[in-house]
């Protein structure tokens, strides 16, 4: 019965560890997709390559 209750706690423990690391790099992937934004107007850049147009000076 102690062994059934050191298991539990062991999976109960990876398990919340394994949690904490993938909010982790969740967070980490949308700080990171904040950061490269583009500063351009993206409907205005794919709309010129659909289409093949020069960028406009």
């Amino acid at each position: 019965m102690e062994a059934d209750a050191a298991l539990i706690a062991a999976i109960v423990d990876v398990t919340a560890q394994a949690t904490t690391f993938t909010l982790l790099l969740i967070q980490n992937s949308i700080l990171s997709d904040q950061k490269q934004q583009p500063q351009a107007n993206p409907t205005y850049d794919t709309f010129h390559d659909i289409i093949k147009l020069p960028p406009a000076s």
